[in-house]
């Protein structure tokens, strides 16, 4: 059984916060961090409002139930790097990516000079190293990609 688990930018301090991601009563997003008893204060901003966090909606991303090779949780949004296998040369190469949810899969959108120049999807491996994500981060999605000798 996959852990059901969110995370979202602060909106009042733009810090991190992470646990399960719902609407509040305003219809804007929250991040609960601890579910009690008094869980309806949660709702409307009552005496919970320690337990639940107005975050960014552009920041949620879902837990992956997959970690990078130093042990790092990996959610949509997270930028990796890593190497892939290219078919046509039997060489990996190096390649960076988003962490995304595709055809009902998490899969890694990214992009190789190596690979014909255009974006593809691999599949996520503890191989890769999360170096980064979307909303920090986007210049990481610049790099110059190289052939590597594996």
């Amino acid at each position: 059984m996959r852990e059901i688990r969110f995370r979202g930018k602060r909106i009042d301090n733009g810090e991190w916060v992470y646990g399960w991601y719902v609407k509040d009563w305003e219809g804007g997003s929250r991040i609960v961090t601890e579910f009690g008893p008094d869980i309806t204060h949660c709702w409307d901003c009552g005496a919970n409002e320690q337990k639940s966090f107005k975050v960014d909606p552009k920041t949620v991303g879902q837990y992956i139930g997959e970690h990078d090779k130093k042990g790092v949780d990996a959610y949509e949004g997270d930028i990796v790097k890593g190497h892939v296998l290219n078919c046509d040369t039997g060489r990996y190469v190096n390649f960076i990516g988003v962490v995304k949810f595709r055809n009902a899969a998490y899969v890694l959108d990214g992009y190789s000079k190596y690979l014909q120049e255009k974006r593809y999807n691999v599949k996520f491996y503890r191989s890769f190293e999360i170096i980064g994500n979307i909303y920090e981060n986007p210049e990481l999605l610049k790099g110059e990609e190289s052939e590597c000798n594996h």
